[in-house]
């Protein structure tokens, strides 16, 4: 068809989802003003697990994904629904795809908390766009063994301003301590000192703290949170 979009109506979509490689055989005519088109065969499934409300009917446990895309409701069996209670976002791993004949099924891996809730609802953002959460054990265990006490070696090359006061330029509930100021009466005025933290010189290269925070690249900010980049310590 020359590169143009295809018409599937749902009745010819076998089972596919959104995302999904299919093989799309073309009828005569067109539809909506492309082609019409039937879904043949799925070649490669691209969704393993997505969010939405779990909520329940006749007993019968069901997942409505958030992502209007996904239009099928997932069957949630009982075993599978990880303590969910009615309007709460979970995250769920697809079990079972969709046919003709019958809705997808899945397993709640994960309850973020009520869908009305805003935490719960960043919570899933973050889960949906694949943000880290937890840090490795080994980041863990060199954050919590992490000393404030500086040796002969640190100070080597540097000039020793502990004496001076400075003020963190970041409030007292910020997530990151990096950065600071302090200011000097001199003889014509002022001097403004602007201090930033050597954070490479306490993550170590190739170490746990490094490697986790090379695979998040950032800490990443939303409304009234941080995922760190770096554990707090």
């Amino acid at each position: 068809a020359g590169g143009e979009d295809a018409f599937i109506g749902r009745a010819h979509m076998k089972g596919a989802m959104h995302l999904d490689k299919v093989l799309v055989r073309l009828k005569a005519g067109q539809k909506f003003g492309r082609p019409d088109g039937v879904v043949e065969r799925i070649i490669e499934r691209n969704t393993k697990e997505l969010i939405g409300t779990f909520e329940t009917s006749d007993g019968e446990g069901w997942v409505i994904p958030s992502e209007p895309k996904y239009y099928y409701p997932f069957v949630i069996p009982k075993r599978w629904r990880a303590g969910a209670k009615n309007g709460q976002l979970v995250n769920v791993e697809i079990t079972e795809y969709p046919t003709n004949r019958f809705n997808p099924s899945g397993q709640i891996t994960e309850v973020f908390g009520d869908a009305l809730d805003p935490e719960a609802e960043a919570r899933a953002i973050l889960r949906k766009h694949r943000v880290l959460l937890e840090f490795s054990q080994g980041s863990e265990f060199e954050a919590e063994n992490f000393s404030e006490e500086l040796s002969e070696e640190d100070l080597e090359g540097r000039e020793d301003l502990r004496d001076w006061t400075l003020f963190t330029i970041d409030g007292e509930t910020a997530k990151d301590f990096d950065d600071a100021v302090s200011i000097e009466r001199t003889s014509k005025g002022y001097t403004l000192g602007v201090h930033i933290a050597d954070v490479g010189h306490f993550v170590k290269e190739d170490s746990a703290l490094d490697k986790d925070a090379l695979e998040r690249g950032t800490s990443v900010y939303y409304a009234n949170g941080v995922v760190p980049m770096l554990p707090f310590q």
